[in-house]
């Protein structure tokens, strides 16, 4: 299987994820969580980090509380067609 495109949360440590994402830039894209809810899952913004390998790269902004919500949901429902399931030999801790 090959990556196609990797979002890397640039919260913490940003300087050494922006690097990562310049020099990835085929395939990482820098992330960022909103710091409150939004109109959509997503936001396409840029980096305006003048100093960086990375400024002018696009910056995905995620709405946090969006994706939690709808795995939730999906780990209500029963086994099948849009529920959350995982493979079988996947182990408690990952699961938690």
């Amino acid at each position: 299987m090959l990556v196609e495109l990797a979002f890397i949360d640039s919260g913490d440590q940003t300087d050494e994820v922006y690097d990562f994402c310049a020099m990835n830039s085929d395939w990482a894209l820098p992330c960022k969580g909103s710091s409150g809810p939004m109109l959509s899952h997503y936001k396409l913004s840029k980096v305006n980090k003048p100093d960086s390998k990375a400024y002018g790269m696009v910056l995905v902004l995620v709405d946090g509380g969006k994706y939690k919500d709808m795995i939730a949901g999906r780990m209500m429902k029963e086994n099948g067609r849009g529920a959350w399931m995982v493979h079988k030999d996947c182990d408690r801790e990952y699961a938690n």
